[in-house]
């Protein structure tokens, strides 16, 4: 026996000699045999090619088999049912137990098999190990002979494993199918009069070469192709040669068979003279220039979305001719990661056919979440987000209504953990019941669902006890007949994709379900364990698709298709790092490691170094696939906008003249070359409507726009071409609301009610006034301990101990320091609860009431030292059953109606003495308010203003105002560069500017009462007046001075803003108009921007400066007298 060996680079005809070959046994000996062996990806494109090269067009003899099909075939051949054995998955879960039982005696991977995806690596080199035929006495006897202490405990742990893991799979009967195919050849009756080729293997494992030896052995005739342009051993036997694997392969091949026949072809014939010199002269030692007057085409795209879309018109450019088809273009990809999703959605808006072998994994489908779910459940303990993930497969026998108005109900009250195994929820208030009840009983039968399951996962069991108990819950939530169902629906849309998945999907998820059951024998798992293995388990599972058609773009990748030849091909990503790929991970086994294993007798396959120089091989197969035109690409930019750079190769077939021109594909199209990018009336008028926005802006359009318009309504497009067009009609402007609406909205009893926060909001923007007080639209209540909800909870403290201070008859400074404490802590428990707390509430208690303490303090220092009494706490004005009255303020043009505010003010402070009555109005503050006039000017802040009003019109005495201001509710940290005493960092505490009461405080001798150490202090944090040497404020700090008079034109310019207010909304005007001062936007934090959809291109700011105190008097005096116009009109 006399191999044939077909030496040559790629498109030399190698494969068509085979085929010669293939035609002449056929002719010569019709009862012989023949088997094609190619890899597994290779095997549907062969068939085509030979039954084309065939004058008959098919064949009945020639197998075109893959080694798993040639393995299932022998057995059939030998009518013998081919062992399922343990699938990949399978295999898996035998060594997760095996890691699980071996931890005690791992000591480098003992931490690193806890981790998910650790029993991949692991049985990656395991699988290694036996494709290499290296034993566990190899890997322990090569111990002793290494240097390296850390690669000789590697080995003895993937000993130990690769021992264990042969023996449970010999226990399990489980036998290595090219082991079995390898001994069964010779029975087998498909070696009768046999004639053997294998075509497209450029190198083989040791168990591979056995499988090839043992073919060769048992067959008429053998042939083999090697892609190796050249015999030269010198060039590469190199280890660092592109071919130097492939000449590994010959050399093994001349070793054991010094007699083959050596066919050497050293003629390119694929391809264009272009092609055909890059192919011989560019991939050699050293590269010579390209000599032909062609070139290759390349593209520079801004990104990968235009180069997808870039490729997708030079396709339709091809297709333009008639006898041209989709299935002569194909795309090669390094990896599918990065283009997969980009290329299919191009080709699906260009309307190309296309058929991408990229793996879909099956994890996001409701059968993969809710096995994973089941298990998510139990780890978090009944996660707000773990549970409804769970519920929302739609599995359960609940609606999604239902689902949604429990997940609401929960989110309201907090409801999580624990609380889902409580039989009776009491969550809400009286006038909650009838909701209550409905959630209850809700509640009830998802706990029937969910109690098993978590009953269940707290002990450990045995693999057959999870899978019998898995399967049982798939058949209680009835999800065999929901696939089914789904199955169905899928299959009347014409969805092949999705049927396909719901029943494969199911399929895996019983076998990982048996195979647990039998691989995991008497072992316990808990639950933890066992959900790795599901999660594992899963993750394997991928879509298996068909070719929609025979005439279809091909998207593949170089690993995958490096058979294949096309008349047009396109190789995308040639970015340093992308194509050629940059050398990963090394594993667990490091180059130089390996290395040292070869020197002392045990081979492995090459590292990550070796891998880094097969890239080069690789990029010369995709380069060579094509027979008419080879076009390259690389982006310049990646999804984020980050540089990309191109690949050293993109520079070296210019500097050698294989690329004279770089075409550009930017990221918007150019002008004057519209017609480049108008290919079909769909993805035409997509363009077009991106083009709307230059017209609405005034800015004229190519005529070939117009041209496009006119032709797609001649030609019945109208629908398309509406879509296309709605954004020139589209707007988000608000029309003026007619006074009826505005009055079955906002009225009450002839009347528009609110507080002081609602004419805020309507001046920081009128849209979301009306979204939020007019629609009454408001996100879904979410509990939670945020900055809102920690101010409502020192506001509630806060009135607590101020109600009682007022119902004993004692002010703040008549607090001693232990009651200050005991109050603190009674005031906190009566506001939050005294319920057993969890870790994260009880954390939270503590802060709350160390910033609660702190202010308490505060309020008693600052007390102390004023002469000023507190009179009213959270005092209502027209609420409920208070009888201080709301502040009614006319509306104008004669409307007849009133504008009234309702509110609560926090804290009023009265003093009665020789300077007369006064009255400060105090707001607790969380926050960082301030005011300035210019935003009492423009409505932004016009709380104080009206609490001043309020106070005016409920006192019967005639007050004068001492201050308005706000007072802070914190706890800040404070930051020394040394060790202080306690005394020290009170002091520190005190200066900081972010504690200092802020507003505005009459200039007046009353002043000195708000705080009598003013005197000796030149800068109090209560009345934060700065004084000079001479005794007058410091102009820094007297912008917060204001004289009677002043406070008296605020007030009545606040009455003359609320009323306009008031009067524009009852003429409807809501317009979409955010303010802007400075850098400041009200959008940030706007609940309603998604309803609004402000646009900078057709929506602006209002626009407001910045004046000084001064300046806004002044414009506030200049209304009052008539003197000049409304800026808010």
């Amino acid at each position: 026996m006399q191999p044939q060996l077909y030496i040559g680079g790629a498109g030399t005809g190698k494969t068509t000699a085979c085929f010669a070959e293939i035609e002449r046994i056929l002719q010569d000996h019709p009862d012989h045999q023949i088997i094609v062996l190619v890899p597994d990806p290779a095997t549907y494109m062969m068939e085509r090619k030979l039954a084309e090269y065939r004058q008959e067009k098919g064949f009945t003899t020639v197998r075109v088999v893959g080694m798993t099909r040639l393995a299932y075939q022998v057995y059939q051949s030998l009518g013998k049912v081919k062992e399922e054995g343990l699938s990949e998955i399978g295999k898996k879960l035998v060594l997760r137990v095996l890691l699980k039982q071996s931890a005690g005696e791992l000591d480098l991977f003992k931490q690193a098999a806890k981790q998910p995806h650790f029993g991949d690596v692991i049985q990656g080199l395991l699988t290694e190990c036996k494709a290499f035929g290296v034993t566990p006495e190899d890997l322990s006897g090569a111990v002793k002979y290494v240097d390296s202490m850390v690669l000789g405990r590697k080995l003895q742990e993937l000993s130990l494993l690769l021992e264990r893991y042969d023996t449970a799979l010999e226990e399990l009967g489980v036998k290595d199918s090219m082991e079995t195919l390898i001994d069964l050849l010779p029975q087998s009756p498909l070696m009768k009069h046999c004639h053997v080729f294998v075509d497209g293997f450029h190198w083989f494992t040791p168990l591979q070469y056995r499988l090839i030896q043992r073919l060769f052995s048992l067959s008429e005739s053998c042939h083999m192709t090697i892609s190796l342009p050249s015999l030269e051993e010198e060039v590469h036997s190199r280890k660092g040669s592109m071919y130097f694997r492939v000449w590994e392969t010959y050399r093994d091949m001349m070793t054991w068979y010094p007699e083959a026949v050596v066919h050497d072809m050293n003629t390119v014939y694929r391809g264009t003279p272009v092609l055909q010199q890059l192919n011989t002269q560019f991939f050699k030692t050293p590269m010579k220039a390209n000599t032909t007057e062609d070139s290759l085409t390349m593209v520079s795209a801004y990104n990968r979305e235009r180069e997808a879309d870039a490729v997708c018109r030079k396709i339709l450019a091809y297709r333009q001719e008639e006898e041209h088809r989709w299935k002569d273009c194909t795309i090669i990809l390094r990896d599918m990661e990065s283009y997969g999703d980009v290329l299919e959605k191009a080709c699906m808006n260009y309307g190309i056919p296309f058929f991408s072998d990229q793996r879909k994994m099956m994890t996001s489908h409701p059968l993969a979440e809710f096995l994973q779910g089941i298990f998510h459940v139990h780890r978090t303990f009944f996660d707000h987000d773990a549970v409804f993930h769970l519920l929302k497969t739609d599995f359960a026998p609940f609606t999604r209504e239902e689902v949604d108005r429990l997940e609401n109900y929960c989110l309201e009250y907090g409801i999580q953990g624990a609380a889902w195994l409580r039989d009776v929820w009491t969550y809400g208030g009286e006038d909650d019941e009838e909701r209550r009840a409905v959630m209850q009983a809700l509640h009830m039968r998802v706990l029937e669902y969910l109690r098993p399951i978590y009953d269940f996962c707290k002990l450990s069991h045995t693999g057959q006890e999870w899978s019998e108990f898995l399967f049982q819950i798939m058949q209680d939530w009835r999800i065999p007949e929901q696939l089914k169902h789904w199955y169905d629906e899928a299959e009347d849309r014409g969805d092949v994709q999705e049927s396909a998945s719901h029943v494969q999907l199911y399929k895996h998820a019983i076998q990982l379900l048996e195979e647990c059951a039998s691989v995991t024998g008497t072992e316990e798992l808990n639950a933890e364990e066992m959900g790795l293995i599901i999660e594992e388990g899963l993750s394997e599972v991928t879509y298996s698709l068909v070719p929609p058609s025979l005439d279809h773009v091909t998207i593949t990748t170089i690993d995958r298709s490096y058979m294949t030849d096309a008349k047009e091909v396109y190789v995308l990503g040639l970015n340093e790092g992308v194509f050629p790929r940059k050398m990963g991970d090394e594993g667990i086994l490091r180059d130089q490691e390996r290395t040292a294993l070869a020197k002392v007798g045990v081979q492995l396959a090459a590292g990550a170094l070796g891998q880094m120089f097969n890239e080069n091989f690789l990029f010369y197969l995709a380069c060579t696939r094509a027979s008419q035109g080879l076009h390259l690409s690389y982006v310049t930019s990646d999804e984020e906008g980050s540089k990309m750079e191109p690949s050293l190769v993109v520079r070296r077939l210019q500097q050698y003249g294989y690329v004279k021109t770089i075409e550009e594909a930017p990221l918007s199209m150019p002008e004057g070359r519209e017609q480049d990018y108008l290919w079909r009336p769909s993805q035409s008028l997509g363009l077009f409507s991106s083009r709307m926005s230059a017209l609405m802006k005034g800015d004229s359009i190519s005529s070939t726009w117009w041209s496009l318009y006119n032709w797609s309504i001649e030609m019945g497009y109208r629908g398309e071409v509406f879509f296309a067009t709605r954004g020139m009609f589209d707007s988000n402007a608000v029309p003026r609301i007619e006074q009826s609406i505005v009055r079955g909205l906002l009225l009450r009893s002839d009347a528009l009610t609110g507080s002081v926060t609602r004419l805020e909001r309507y001046h920081r923007c009128p849209y979301s006034f009306y979204a939020q007080y007019a629609l009454r639209l408001a996100p879904r209540k979410v509990k939670s301990f945020g900055a809102p909800e920690i101010g409502t909870f020192l506001h509630d403290t806060l009135r607590y101990l101020g109600e009682y201070l007022l119902e004993q008859g004692r002010q703040w400074r008549d607090l001693t320091e232990e009651e200050q404490e005991s109050l603190c802590r009674e005031a906190a428990d009566a506001v939050m609860g005294t319920e057993e707390r969890d870790a994260y509430e009880a954390q939270l208690y503590t802060r709350l009431t160390s910033t609660l303490s702190a202010t308490v303090a505060r309020l008693v220092d600052w007390s102390k030292k004023s002469e000023f009494s507190t009179t009213e706490i959270e005092q209502s004005f027209g609420m409920g059953t208070s009888n201080w009255r709301p502040v009614r303020i006319p509306l104008g043009k004669n409307y007849g109606e009133s504008i009234v505010l309702r509110g609560q003010i926090d804290r009023v402070d009265e003093y009665r003495g020789p300077l007369g009555h006064y009255a400060a109005v105090i707001d607790y503050k969380s926050g960082g308010t301030t005011v300035r006039a210019d935003e009492i000017y423009y409505g932004l802040k016009l709380q104080l203003m009206t609490y001043l009003l309020a106070l005016e019109k409920n006192t019967q005495d005639r007050i004068g105002t001492a201050a308005a201001l706000y007072t802070y509710v914190r706890n800040p940290q404070v930051k020394l560069s040394e060790v202080v005493n306690h005394r020290r960092a009170e002091e520190e505490k005190a200066t900081i500017q972010e504690l200092k009461n802020s507003g505005y405080f009459v200039d007046g001798d009353v002043l000195q009462s708000l705080d009598v150490t003013r005197a000796y202090q030149s800068n109090s944090p209560y009345v934060p007046i700065v004084l000079k040497k001479d005794g007058t404020p410091d102009s820094r700090t007297s912008k917060s001075l204001k004289t009677m008079e002043q406070f008296g034109l605020m007030k009545e310019y606040t009455k003359q803003i609320i009323s306009n207010s008031g009067t524009q909304m009852m003429d409807g005007e809501f317009p979409i108009s955010p303010y802007q001062k400075d850098k400041r936007r009200p959008c940030e934090y706007c609940e309603f921007q998604a309803l609004c959809r402000f646009d900078g291109t057709r929506n602006r700011y209002r626009y407001i400066k910045t004046m000084t105190e001064e300046e806004a008097l002044e414009k506030m005096e200049a209304l009052q007298t008539g003197g000049a116009t409304y800026e808010m009109d």
